[in-house]
């Protein structure tokens, strides 16, 4: 896999730092700011490296990190470029090396928050693949659910299913019918519904009237 960038790198807003590889230590420059070039071209080699013919999703925050070592320093990556196992190198040099925590830890965090929200709309315009709307739905769903099941009466369910259970021979909808009415449920409703619908009667009081014959 042949991983390369267009452009140059920018030289200014330089940083020293220092990495350890192989038991030794290596000094480096970084660089705290991008311009635009850089962006896009940190964005395209990302993008283009996990997105080909197919997907390959699974190393995506490798080659994210990768592209930090690539484009925000002077190291030199050539021999992992041009490597028969480009990613297999890639895996372990980041793991063997804190160069990423280095420039993570001294830019700031919104240049790579900002490349991150980039490199995944992109993915999602590439691959039609649209991962907010998916989480946005799901968790539509898991509220309808638990307002559902918050609005569930256990009690009422035993009940029913045990008016239910006496039914015999196959369970037609007529049968459930007058199993439910026959149910102390449909007595318990029927008699808070009665309740509900009483109208009462205001007491007034008359005055009574004496006729008197003379």
């Amino acid at each position: 896999m042949n991983i390369s960038l267009g452009g140059n790198r920018m030289e200014r807003n330089v940083k020293m730092g220092v990495y350890t590889y192989n038991g030794e230590d290596i000094s480096f420059e970084y660089y705290t700011t991008l311009r635009a070039i850089d962006k896009i071209n940190f964005v395209k080699a990302v993008t283009d490296t996990i997105v080909d013919i197919d997907y390959y999703s699974m190393i995506r925050n490798l080659i994210f990190d990768y592209m930090i070592i690539k484009i925000f320093t002077n190291i030199d990556t050539s021999n992992i470029d041009g490597s028969n196992d480009t990613i297999g190198m890639i895996e372990d040099f980041i793991n063997e090396t804190n160069i990423v925590d280095i420039v993570k830890s001294n830019i700031d965090f919104n240049i790579i928050d900002e490349l991150n929200n980039a490199v995944d709309a992109n993915i999602e315009y590439k691959t039609g693949i649209h991962k907010n709307s998916i989480t946005e739905s799901l968790g539509h769903l898991l509220k309808t659910l638990n307002e559902k099941v918050s609005e569930v009466n256990t009690d009422e369910m035993m009940k029913m299913a045990k008016t239910l259970s006496s039914v015999s021979g196959e369970l037609t909808a007529d049968k459930v019918i007058e199993a439910y009415a026959k149910s102390d449920l449909f007595k318990e409703k029927f008699a808070q519904k009665s309740v509900d619908n009483v109208v009462p009667i205001k007491k007034t009081r008359q005055s009574k009237k004496t006729n008197t014959t003379k």
